[in-house]
């Protein structure tokens, strides 16, 4: 295992599986790289992501388990392919991680977007009070001033809206998030249109390495993505993990 932090190589890295590595390569981006550990072994990658205020990121690209025995973090919350759960068992108590696919835009089949409209950062607050109907775990203002939040107003409230997590014009890579429709305005199309707009605004941008995340059983939002062109690329286990003590 070495420790590495040429972006390039990094990049390089991350580039074998393109929409599974789309949120690693964003954070290649300053203000995000600097909370970043990269540790490598052969083609496979880990990467230790410290920007968050309640726990560390530990995203794994590859057959890991060489990775794992040498970097000793806890807590941890993992992200993982099904097939290196074994790996990650091996050092850590993973108990409950959640089921999810990641999903990457194939082709956008746009929804209406007429009356979508550009969310300033200084609407965040508003839009962080749509969260009390679910999501926005990871919603923060210096999403919204990337420029890429979408919304839809009624009566001069805003009820939809749609952003990212990360975006990166360098590096061509976004990952979808932050999509929430106030509870008395669902089933009517809002959460499409405010997505679509998203996406249309980052591939104006050069970015077309489009993502976003999915628990399993998450069907209605399965279906919403999958008619707007999303297809699902791979599972995943995410959650928190502690490691043993003790190790075989």
């Amino acid at each position: 295992m070495r420790r590495i932090s040429d972006r390039d190589e990094i990049f390089a890295l991350l580039n074998q599986d393109p929409a599974w590595s789309a949120y690693p390569v964003a954070d290649l981006e300053p203000g995000f790289f600097e909370c970043c550990e990269w540790y490598a072994d052969g083609n496979s990658l880990a990467l230790i992501f410290k920007g968050l205020p309640d726990y560390t990121v530990l995203f794994l690209l590859g057959p890991c388990q060489a990775l794992l025995r040498e970097i000793s973090l806890s807590p941890a919350y993992i992200n993982v392919h099904p097939e290196f759960l074994d790996d990650v068992s091996k050092y850590y108590d993973f108990p409950d991680p959640l089921p999810m696919w990641r999903m990457s835009l194939e082709a956008l089949r746009p929804a209406r977007a007429n009356d979508v409209i550009t969310l300033p950062a200084s609407r965040s607050e508003e839009i962080k009070a749509l969260y009390r109907f679910g999501g926005g775990d990871a919603f923060a203002r210096r999403q919204v001033e990337t420029g890429y939040f979408r919304g839809v107003e009624r009566d001069g409230e805003l009820v939809a809206a749609a952003g990212i997590h990360l975006a990166s014009r360098t590096w061509g890579a976004a990952a979808i998030g932050n999509v929430i429709t106030h509870g008395e305005y669902r089933n009517q199309g809002l959460a499409a249109a405010c997505t679509t707009a998203v996406v249309q605004a980052l591939q104006q941008d050069g970015i077309h390495n489009i993502v976003l995340n999915v628990e399993q059983r998450n069907h209605t939002a399965i279906r919403l993505y999958e008619r707007l062109g999303f297809v699902r690329h791979c599972a995943f286990l995410e959650g928190h993990a502690i490691r043993r003590q003790e190790v075989d």
